[in-house]
């Protein structure tokens, strides 16, 4: 098998075991730090996505709950086994099983499976984007007053009040978003269904997947500066391409900001 129908595969399985589980989970557990909440279906369903990816491939797995597991390798899974763990708890369901392939600086392939829906978006670097074997591209809409704009953050205090000035700049011309998806959210973008996603403070296995996917379906991901994106930053900034530059003008500088 390719490494991208190994990743879809591993997806859609882990995708099942979570539609089991949804109404069955009733506590979760808020990680050190206070950033984000764990339950006892997320470890599992990494689990899962470990023992799957790795059984097909040689490469290492970085996922969120457990970290890094395997001999180094060139490339890695970076995977996120329920992103959106509070909708999924709060039974919103709004959440994704998310895969990425990673070597480098380089996103290679990603995989974003929608149990709720059951829909799996993928895209392969160079082989354009698809969700369930249609393929998919973002949207044409140029109009601010129809466009809308996924914002997302971490969890710090500095990732919360940098959002919260981006969202002030950026509202009264903008339809602003939060599903609490990064993945979800990426796939919306690439599909036509929104027009930018930004955030600041999301992890690599957060996004990872769904800015291949942006790319590959015709979108334009950088940084907020328009650089490309740092993955130890994670300044994350993907559109249609059409607002790219409008927004990039707003944001720039509150990259570089330090807020307390």
């Amino acid at each position: 098998m390719s490494d991208l129908s190994v990743a879809i595969k591993a997806a859609q399985i882990a995708g099942f075991f979570i539609n089991k589980q949804y109404a069955r989970v009733q506590s979760a557990e808020i990680k050190s730090n206070f950033e984000g909440l764990v339950t006892r279906v997320d470890r599992e369903c990494e689990q899962i996505l470990f023992e799957k990816l790795t059984e097909h491939t040689p490469y290492r797995f970085v996922g969120e709950e457990h970290g890094s597991r395997g001999e180094s390798s060139e490339k890695y899974w970076c995977v996120d086994p329920i992103d959106g763990t509070s909708n999924f708890f709060r039974k919103l369901p709004v959440f994704a099983v998310s895969i990425a392939l990673v070597k480098g600086d380089q996103v290679l392939l990603g995989v974003i499976h929608d149990p709720v829906q059951e829909k799996t978006w993928y895209s392969e670097k160079g082989r354009g984007a698809f969700v369930n074997g249609k393929p998919v591209a973002v949207s044409h809409n140029r109009e601010h007053a129809k466009s809308i704009i996924f914002i997302n953050h971490g969890y710090s205090r500095h990732d919360r009040l940098r959002t919260a000035a981006l969202t002030k700049r950026l509202g009264l011309d903008f339809t602003i978003r939060m599903l609490g998806s990064t993945a979800v959210e990426l796939c919306y973008v690439a599909n036509g269904q929104a027009d930018a996603f930004i955030c600041c403070g999301d992890a690599l296995w957060d996004y990872a997947a769904g800015i291949v996917l942006v790319e590959e379906a015709g979108g334009k991901v950088s940084d907020w500066t328009g650089g490309p994106v740092d993955f130890n930053k994670s300044f994350v900034f993907a559109s249609s391409g059409n607002f790219h530059g409008d927004i990039l003008e707003e944001i720039e500088d509150l990259q570089s900001s330090e807020f307390c």
